[in-house]
């Protein structure tokens, strides 16, 4: 019984003294941003020579900062309206952040779409949604404690395909975010 009864001590006794220091490393935050820039679509309006592949896209997105290199986010995007397409997605993705001197950090992005394209003029009626991989990467600059800004590139590889021309979306982006501590 006193072995069990020291055992507990011990265990009690690791934690008070470990608290501090995991108190420490713990960045846990939530954190907010949006993010202007532009959408190049590949093969949005295939055999017409008038399509503007690239358009203005916006994003806006929530994330949870679970450690200092790793956070999990998820986003709208409003990937723009080139031609006779307009497209948006919500994403869920993980983040993997790699600083390089105090304030810059490098990241990549990988994870899931949901992507809605519909169709106007000849393909007026046309709606798809579907699902994919989206992947990125990116670059992120603390102006302050709960401010950086942010830039970064992003793909949407195989959005529509079905009634609407198969496309692939890239974004890329500038804007801020604001973590909530």
């Amino acid at each position: 019984m006193n072995a069990r009864r020291s055992l507990w001590g011990v265990a009690v006794a690791a934690l008070v003294i470990a608290a501090p220091a995991a108190a420490q490393e713990s960045v846990n935050h939530v954190y907010a941003g949006a993010m202007l820039g532009q959408s190049h679509w590949r093969s949005a309006c295939p055999g017409q020579a008038d399509c503007d592949d690239e358009v203005a896209g916006l994003r806006v997105f929530g994330g949870y900062q679970i450690s200092k290199i790793f956070a999990a986010e998820i986003g709208f995007d409003n990937l723009g309206a080139p031609a006779n397409v307009k497209a948006t997605a919500w994403e869920l993705v993980g983040v993997a952040a790699w600083p390089l001197f105090n304030a810059l950090s490098v990241y990549g992005k990988l994870g899931i779409y949901r992507g809605n394209a519909e169709g106007s003029g000849t393909l007026l009626g046309a709606k798809e949604t579907n699902y994919g991989p989206t992947y990125g990467i990116g670059a992120l600059f603390d102006i302050g404690r709960n401010l950086a800004l942010r830039a970064d590139w992003q793909a949407y590889p195989s959005l529509g395909g079905s009634t609407l021309p198969k496309m692939d979306v890239n974004l890329l982006s500038a804007g801020a975010l604001w973590r909530f501590r």
